[in-house]
């Protein structure tokens, strides 16, 4: 099943969707549900295992060694 999930609020003038989104639902049946979000709802507390693999090891490790880079002084620069 093909779906999207827009959250939007409902203004004077309804919701705009871009037609974009809608591309895959072209010339194809559909339904419309529209349900109010709980405003009272907290974003889940994001844990570091969340991110894991969500880049490469490769990238990892060059930004590791960007990082140190930017750790290092050089005394000649601030004379």
């Amino acid at each position: 099943m093909e779906a999207i999930r827009i959250n939007d609020v409902v203004g004077s003038d309804g919701i705009f969707i871009d037609i974009k989104k809608l591309e895959q639902f072209k010339n194809k049946k559909v339904e419309i549900i529209i349900l109010p979000m709980d405003e009272s709802k907290k974003t889940k507390q994001k844990n570091a295992r969340d991110f894991a693999g969500s880049i490469s090891e490769k990238d990892s490790r060059e930004m590791l060694i960007a990082m140190d880079e930017c750790r290092k002084i050089d005394v000649g620069e601030w004379k």
